[in-house]
């Protein structure tokens, strides 16, 4: 007979970072785990390999008479034959954000959410704390080398998560410091156009779970720079928002801001920017407690490290620490991440895939001094829908764009949604070198043909375009065109 403490838990979809993450964390604490997914990949290998059971496909097969839980994603429907067969059996079926919510109840947990920047400044978070002497517990969403290439780290202290506001019940996570890095509209859907991972009819929507979010936690954690976004959420989120709490948020004991600009309670200062990263003074309330450099660029990068160093501020950790293991993090899987040199041009990759992101990592890209080059894969169509003029404003800063085919992300079509109004929007506004190149092989080619020792090439989107960095550093001009390295 099992321990009653121990429980067998079935995720669904467990090759995702966010629900093999949650693995993992199952793992550790001594639980039984087991998981399915259509799509076999190196995060279900690395499953497998810890001892997590994992079945190709889906089936009701897979909910056998010892599971003690079936855990879904939101995008997950309540009529799947595993959901039914678990009702069935009288299993319990519960959400993936839920069950985060519950690893997180009853410990000291930092949840960081935003529209932009939670995978980064989560990752900065984690890393700074170690530093600090913390030894948390983080899930983040993407990989780490300091995580042993993993996206969960184990530890004693703090529970640092990342929290995504895509979920629609992200609300539901209480955590005690509540850091919000940001707030724009994204995963908006209304009407025929509502889709799995748009869960928000409107900003207001999702402003208004915004405040019930910061709402549950003891400290509330805000970047000043954007709009001033504290008092944003207040203004958008209407009665849904009462008095008592912008009161409460108002007081330092309960609310603290961060920033570059003036009045932000913790604040960078003297900020010199490098070929690769910055650096700058780290001030709580006007005091000065020590030089920061970062081995990271741009301005955005500054924005999250702020928040990582007030997190750890605000739980006790040791600063100089904190701040010497942020001088050597390179960033998470995918962020403006270095994937080599080809005769001097170096390569790099990154998830961006908003008007904003695609700006900040370009305006990184820039700080380089190299020529920038961007190759572009919008993704999704209904994303596509709402920003490509955004997406074309955006990389205008760029000396050379190339734009893919749109990644669909399985989603079905929408009428005049294509990635060539991209490129052509950029023509008609006047840049110089727009290619809509749909393939990856017509932009290998491009790049072969037009390649110079001081270009950077930034492949960006959240699509398979991650791959386009490796391919073009084994890349052959030869017939035989592509080779996988």
């Amino acid at each position: 007979m099992k321990e009653p403490s121990f429980r067998h838990y079935h995720l669904m979809a467990i090759g995702g970072i966010g629900v093999s993450g949650l693995a993992r964390l199952l793992q550790a604490q001594g639980h039984r785990v087991s998981g399915c997914d259509t799509n076999t990949s190196e995060l279900t290998a690395q499953l497998e390999r810890q001892g997590v059971t994992v079945f190709p496909g889906h089936s009701s097969d897979h909910i056998s008479p010892d599971v003690d839980e079936l855990i879904i994603s939101t995008g997950i429907k309540l009529d799947h034959p595993e959901v039914l067969a678990a009702r069935a059996r009288g299993i319990p079926v519960r959400y993936r954000i839920e069950a985060l919510g519950d690893l997180m109840a009853g410990t000291v947990s930092v949840g960081i959410t935003g529209t932009h920047g939670k995978t980064s400044t989560s990752s900065l978070t984690a890393v700074a704390l170690t530093g600090g002497g913390l030894d948390p517990t983080a899930f983040v969403g993407s990989t780490l080398p300091e995580f042993g290439g993993s996206n969960v780290r184990l530890g004693s202290g703090p529970f640092v998560a990342e929290i995504d506001e895509s979920d629609p019940l992200f609300e539901l996570v209480k955590p005690q410091i509540a850091v919000l890095t940001n707030l724009e509209a994204d995963h908006i859907g209304t009407g025929d156009q509502k889709r799995p991972n748009f869960a928000w009819d409107s900003l207001e929507h999702l402003t208004q779970a915004t405040v019930r979010y910061l709402a549950g936690a003891s400290t509330v954690l805000y970047c000043s720079d954007w709009w001033n976004v504290l008092e944003y959420v207040i203004t958008k989120s209407g009665h849904n928002c009462h008095q008592a709490e912008f009161e409460i948020w108002k007081t330092l004991e309960g609310a603290f801001s961060y920033g570059i600009q003036d009045g932000a309670f913790y604040r960078a200062t003297l900020l010199e920017f490098s070929e690769y990263g910055s650096s700058f003074t780290f001030t709580r309330a006007g005091e000065d407690l020590g030089r920061v450099r970062l081995g990271v660029p741009g301005k955005h990068n500054v924005q999250n490290a702020l928040a990582a160093l007030a997190v750890n501020d605000l739980l006790g950790g040791d600063f100089a620490g904190a701040a010497a293991v942020l001088e050597t993090f390179r960033g998470a899987a995918r962020r403006f991440e270095v994937k080599g040199t080809r005769r001097g041009a170096l390569i790099i990759d990154d998830y961006a895939h908003h008007p904003t992101e695609v700006l900040a990592t370009l305006e990184a890209a820039r700080q380089s001094g190299r020529r920038t080059r961007v190759v572009f894969q919008p993704h999704r169509y209904l994303r596509t829908f709402e920003f490509w003029e955004g997406f074309a404003d955006a990389l205008m800063p760029a000396a050379d764009v190339l734009i893919l085919d749109l990644y669909s992300a399985g989603e079905s079509p929408i009428a005049g949604v294509r990635a060539e109004n991209i490129a052509l929007r950029m023509l008609e506004n006047g840049h110089a070198s727009t290619h809509f190149v749909g393939s990856f092989e017509r932009a290998l080619e491009h790049l072969e043909r037009t390649l110079e020792p001081n270009d950077l090439i930034l492949t960006m989107g959240a699509g398979d375009i991650t791959r386009l960095g490796p391919l073009f550093l084994a890349y052959s001009s030869e017939k035989t065109g592509m080779v996988e390295p």
